[in-house]
């Protein structure tokens, strides 16, 4: 075998993937049947001559087996604790993270005051208030414990399960708790404390717009990005930026090779310098899988260097694959991961290609062609980079970016000077003497920020820049193209590549004209929200509304608009505490008509988003419209209703402190309910079908509410089209 880690690598990482999927009980099977094939293969002479087939058969007996063993030992007894209030004590071991509501924190357990108590490992727990701790600080107090919730694509219990944490829960603030400080620290404590420094030093440098992504960009530190910037990055397929991977290790590495060669260091040494730099930099951005993987390949690399010999691309890869699964059998679960490793492949198998035949293209001119060789090499890593991760993108996001390959044209060059800048910067404004200095760094830092952050926000915003899966024609689109690119492989033709190309933008083509008009007069309402916060917003004929904001940011409205390249909405309805979230819509869309509650404090808060509204009007005593100049819309604030008639079906939207008493007689039997909660009065309503949006399992809903219940929130979106004759159909996204 000319490339053994390769394959090894690439074996045990598919078969974990399919182990997350089958669950322990059936890899315990696989990994007993791999076993047999293995021996089994040792009987045939040119099985044992190629060494490949026992070779499959051993990696995939290893890893169905360690799989299981793991779930088994670890997984399943910490899940004994779901629902479980319990006495921990053990110590930070993570840096805290600020989330919507509330504060994160990553726990190491030392030991657990109940009888028989299973090894937990890590928990992640969250807390209302934050805590005056720093990492390794022991702390003791009464959790409340749940295992993590699956949804669907890459699942989060599997992506928690990836770094280690097996348990995900809540302190109890109110009881007594106790933390101490520890007095011996680990060295990866100070990487944390590096890396606390260096943000800091961004953001005392540079305003919070550029600072943000500037910290995201160059640690992976996604705490000040707004959901806006974040959303605008993942429609340009740029969201690879965010996430400390190849392309920062990359940039690290070759920065320290050039510093240490500027210093006329030996290439030896300068090797040896620059692999403790990268190991320096993997710990200071975290250990996660995915910078694991691209610091462990450019090890390799760089030992390659020291040593005279020229590592193989494939067989490192490999072995990064190889290390993280064998470190962890839910390495597979994180999706940052699987999308490095992708991205990789890709660059390795077909980047040469792609560049090499552009290069083609432009040899014969005179002038021009280093300036065309860096735009040839951008666009040859991205494209390749996006058809591997296609596939992993559509499954765990649910859509795929037409933009991507102009975004990085765009935004790739300036994120690696970037990277430079920002890390000057941030070094240089740590010495009190060289603080001037470090101002011109920031000054540059923050140019190229903004310009990253108007370049994906007018991406963001053009016609199909993103396709969502929930497209009936993408799947096609997607399959059609693979048995096309086999069929081309198998024939080996060069013609028959650039035919397969044409083919695949025409069935891209196709598929888009197949679904506006299928789509035709059909209105498509989009229940996104999330448990604590109603969100919904409808289309129709390439028209958008956003019904209810929601009491947060707005975040999943804009998500399932950008989704379905929405580029304007003709009304925006603000409820009750919903204003912040109206105000993020208002910065995103210009909207035709913006409805606000009586006495609004958007108006005293967020007076210069109101410039970017046609109209405004006030809520009070009720408000009655045409939603899309043809559906009769009603809508209450203080009752806390909203009501709207859609190609003749009533659709009524409720949420827990209305009053069910108080919706007139015409709309009490509706023929879809939407429910944040359960109003009072319920018994009074009756519907054809009620959508529950909850965070609980199943709540007490009256059995008279409704003929049939389902339920939207941790669930995924739910998708709910009416057709012209008023027949509902739904559909869930994930």
């Amino acid at each position: 075998m000319k490339r053994p880690f390769a394959l090894v690598g690439s074996v045990y990482l598919l078969a974990q993937l399919a182990a997350l999927s089958f669950g322990a009980e059936n890899s315990r099977i696989l990994g007993a049947a791999g076993a047999g094939a293995f021996l089994l293969s040792l009987l045939f002479r040119q099985a044992r001559k190629t060494k490949v087939l026992p070779c499959i058969f051993a990696t995939l007996a290893v890893s169905f087996s360690s799989f299981a063993w793991y779930t088994a030992s670890f997984v399943e007894p910490a899940a004994a604790l779901d629902g479980e209030d319990v006495t921990l004590t053990g110590v930070i071991c993570e840096l805290p993270e600020r989330r919507e509501g509330g504060y994160r924190y990553v726990l190491e357990v030392e030991s657990i005051e109940a009888e028989d108590a299973p090894h937990l490992g890590k928990i992640r727990f969250t807390t209302v208030n934050p805590l005056r701790v720093e990492p390794y600080d022991r702390i003791t107090g009464t959790f409340g414990l749940f295992f993590p919730e699956n949804g669907d694509g890459f699942r989060s219990r599997d992506s928690l399960l990836s770094k280690g944490i097996t348990m995900s829960g809540f302190l109890y603030e109110y009881e007594p708790y106790s933390i101490e400080k520890t007095e011996e620290k680990p060295l990866y404590f100070y990487a944390l404390q590096a890396r606390e420094a260096l943000v800091r030093s961004l953001r005392e440098q540079i305003p919070p717009r550029q600072s943000g992504l500037i910290a995201g960009i160059f640690l992976g530190e996604r705490s000040g990005i707004s959901d806006l910037v974040e959303e605008d990055f993942r429609i340009c397929g740029i969201s690879h930026i965010l996430s400390v991977s190849g392309l920062h290790m990359s940039t690290v590495a070759q920065l320290l090779l050039y510093l240490f060669r500027a210093l006329r260091i030996p290439r030896r040494g300068s090797a040896l310098l620059a692999m403790a730099g990268v190991f320096t930099f993997m710990a200071v951005t975290g250990f996660v899988p995915s910078v694991v993987r691209s610091g462990v390949m450019y090890l390799i690399y760089l030992m390659g260097m020291a040593v005279s010999r020229q590592a193989d691309s494939l067989n490192s890869l490999g072995i990064a694959a190889l290390l993280l699964c064998l470190a962890n059998p839910y390495a597979a679960g994180d999706v940052g991961m699987l999308l490095s490793v992708a991205a990789t492949l890709g660059l390795i198998l077909l980047s040469p290609r792609i560049l090499a035949w552009c290069r083609a293209r432009y040899e014969p001119l005179p002038h021009g062609k280093r300036l065309l060789d860096a735009a040839a090499g951008v666009l040859a890593t991205s494209v390749s980079a996006m058809i591997f991760t296609l596939p992993i993108t559509l499954l765990n996001f649910g859509s795929f970016s037409t933009v991507a390959p102009l975004a990085n044209l765009l935004t790739l060059f300036p994120s690696t000077v970037l990277m430079g800048t920002s890390a000057a910067a941030a070094l240089l404004h740590l010495v009190p003497l060289l603080r001037p200095l470090a101002g011109c760094f920031a000054l540059a830092s923050a140019g190229l920020a903004e310009y990253m952050q108007q370049c994906a926000s007018w991406l963001a915003n053009i016609p199909f820049a993103s396709i969502s899966a929930s497209y009936g024609f993408v799947e096609f689109w997607l399959c059609g193209t693979v048995v096309l690119a086999c069929a081309a492989a198998w024939r080996a033709g060069k013609r028959l590549y650039r035919a397969v190309a044409c083919c695949s933008v025409l069935l891209l083509l196709a598929g888009i004209l197949s679904y506006q008009i299928s789509m035709r007069d059909v209105v498509r309402l989009g229940i996104v929200g999330y448990g604590e916060s109603l969100e919904a917003a409808v289309l129709y004929n390439g028209r958008a509304a956003a019904l209810c904001c929601g009491e947060e940011n707005g975040a999943g409205v804009i998500s399932f608009l950008s989704d379905h390249n929405a580029d304007r909405l003709e009304l925006c309805l603000a409820g009750e505490r919903e204003e912040a979230a109206a105000a993020a819509l208002l910065e995103r869309y210009p909207v035709g008509n913006l409805i606000l509650p009586a006495d609004s404090v958007f108006t005293r808060t967020f007076s210069g988003s109101l410039e970017q509204a046609d109209a405004v009007w006030n809520s009070r005593g009720g408000t009655k419209a045409l939603l899309f100049g043809e559906f009769p819309l009603e809508y209450c604030a203080e009752d806390r209703f909203l009501a709207a008639e859609i190609s003749g079906l009533q659709v009524l939207f409720c949420w827990e402190d209305c009053d069910a008493a108080k919706i007139s007689e015409s709309w009490r039997r509706p023929d879809l309910l939407v429910l944040h909660g359960v109003p009072q009065n319920a018994e009074l309503l009756q519907a054809g079908l009620a959508v529950i949006v909850t965070e609980e399992d199943a709540p007490a809903v009256p059995p008279v509410l409704a003929a049939g219940v389902c339920y939207a929130g941790r669930e995924g979106d739910l998708l709910v089209d009416i057709a012209p004759n008023g027949e509902i159909s739904l559909r869930r996204e994930p």
